[in-house]
């Protein structure tokens, strides 16, 4: 058997025209014969590759427009809930803006209280995901930190919008009659 040697090259490097280079570089080398990889399996894995990413960015946008109906939807409910006391307080000459106030910071609790639960349950998926996938790497302190926040801190942007959308128009809607 000739000799041969495996190269593994780093996911940055590892595309269609990348490996074409490297190839035919390879291939210049003194005693080098031939040059072997699975061309056709490369472009499958990356068209999967795109395939999913696209699905997943969708799936993403999905699950943001979901949580921004849900807030609204719970705001409105709410609004509806206290329509009577909300009428009270424009009578008495409560601002549009001062009303509003109380369920905007709802919104945002909300927001708070789902990035925090979401950051929570990726953290137990990743930490089983570790278990089974032993190429894992470990995530660090302070990118799981950094992790968390920024989850936590779209929560509170999802809630914040959410409410933001719901109160603006079922605010001006309650009569004063």
């Amino acid at each position: 058997l000739p000799a041969s040697i495996k190269i593994r090259v780093e996911p940055d490097y590892a595309n269609a025209d990348s490996l074409v280079r490297m190839g035919e570089r390879f291939k210049t080398w003194n005693r080098v014969e031939e040059v072997v990889y699975n061309q056709e399996l490369l472009a499958k894995v990356q068209q999967n590759l795109r395939l999913l990413t696209v699905i997943g960015i969708s799936l993403g946008a999905i699950v943001v427009l979901a949580a921004l109906f849900l807030v609204a939807n719970t705001i409105r409910l709410t609004i509806y809930a206290r329509r009577l006391l909300i009428r009270t307080m424009k009578l008495v000459g409560a601002t549009d803006q001062f009303i509003r106030q109380p369920f905007i910071v709802e919104g945002i609790a909300q927001g708070l209280l789902a990035g925090l639960l979401a950051s929570g349950a990726v953290w137990g998926i990743y930490l089983m995901a570790q278990a089974y996938v032993p190429r894992l790497q470990p995530m660090g302190v302070f990118t799981a930190i950094l992790f968390a926040l920024g989850l936590i801190g779209a929560g509170a942007f999802l809630g914040w919008a959410g409410s933001v959308l719901a109160v603006r128009r079922f605010i001006k809607n309650i009569s004063l009659h």
